[in-house]
């Protein structure tokens, strides 16, 4: 087994092992930071697929793989592959009626403010927190109140039972397993009671978001079904809480229409869905 090892300035790693002798595997690469490494098989398509990681690595809010700027990398996805910022403000609509005399609202991984916008458009105040440099130049050109910043250490910083509202739409998919629970945990504790918090992420329940959307971003790590993240709210002290299906599959899959019913219903829903509860 040879290895070759590379320690970028900002932590991460990423770590050739070309192994040899009989055992017939081909070489790899390591990824990831600190204590949490990721294998891939040494192949063209995730060479790509790593070089894109190094691009996309400072737009999520989670554990700092990398601080790697390359201007206009994420706006350019999101405009092809999410939709515009019309589009996500329109479809984020959904949450207001959530917010009917909530005063305040944290946005927790804000991307491109849209949500903001809205917030701000409804006279309600948010306050965003993004990584990216990037995200938060533009969402102070919109004349957005957005810090940058890991969420994890932002939400630490905030006296417990501060917060009346917590929003995170299309964060939670980019995490690893273990950080779930802990940033569930964070929510749960900074929320007010009463507080409400509003997750969204893709709905693994639809099949059609692993032909479709899912793969179509190389960060997504896993995605959360409903079922797990319900239980981690529960044990953070969340309750009422409603599973709410969103972006039918056949708007994106027509053909889907042609499914029976109870089979078109149980698994080609909504590709994404939103959770929420209050603190109790």
């Amino acid at each position: 087994v040879l290895g070759l090892g590379l320690l970028a300035g900002c932590g991460f790693i990423l770590a050739l092992s070309f192994l040899t002798g009989g055992s017939g595997r081909a070489a790899e690469f390591w990824l990831g930071a600190g204590d949490t490494v990721f294998p891939y098989p040494f192949t063209i398509q995730n060479i790509e697929h790593l070089l894109f990681f190094l691009a996309m690595a400072d737009i999520y809010n989670h554990v700092p793989y990398a601080r790697v700027n390359r201007p206009r990398v994420w706006v350019q996805f999101a405009e092809r592959f999410r939709g515009s910022e019309d589009e996500i403000r329109n479809r984020q609509r959904f949450y207001l009626p959530y917010l009917d005399g909530v005063e305040r609202v944290l946005d927790l991984g804000c991307g491109r403010g849209e949500f903001l916008s809205l917030l701000k458009d409804e006279g309600v105040a948010g306050r965003g927190i993004d990584l990216s440099a990037e995200n938060v130049a533009l969402c102070r050109g919109k004349g957005l109140d957005v810090e940058q910043g890991d969420m994890f250490a932002y939400l630490e910083s905030l006296g417990d039972g501060s917060q009346p509202a917590i929003f995170c739409c299309q964060v939670v998919e980019h995490l690893p397993a273990a950080a779930l629970p802990r940033l569930v945990r964070l929510i749960g504790a900074k929320l007010a009671t009463g507080g409400l918090v509003a997750i969204e992420t893709p709905n693994p329940a639809c099949l059609a978001i692993f032909a479709t959307h899912f793969y179509l971003d190389p960060t997504h790590t896993r995605p959360a079904p409903s079922q797990l993240l319900a239980f981690y709210l529960e044990e953070a002290g969340i309750g009422g809480i409603e599973v709410k299906e969103l972006s039918p599959a056949v708007e994106s899959l027509p053909a889907v229409q042609a499914l029976p019913d109870a089979f078109r219903d149980a698994f080609f829903g909504g590709m994404d869905y939103a959770i929420l509860g209050r603190k109790l």
